[in-house]
């Protein structure tokens, strides 16, 4: 069984990566990180 914190380290790494890489997002500005997306 996976811990809950890291899964969630997991699942802001996931996002970070997709905000990074996919082109729907670019150029978005956002003022909060992926980790407090996932808290």
């Amino acid at each position: 069984m996976v811990e809950a914190g890291t899964a969630a380290v997991d699942t802001a790494r996931e996002l970070a990566r997709r905000w990074a890489e996919e082109p729907r997002w670019k150029g978005v500005e956002r003022t909060y990180s992926a980790e407090d997306v996932v808290r």
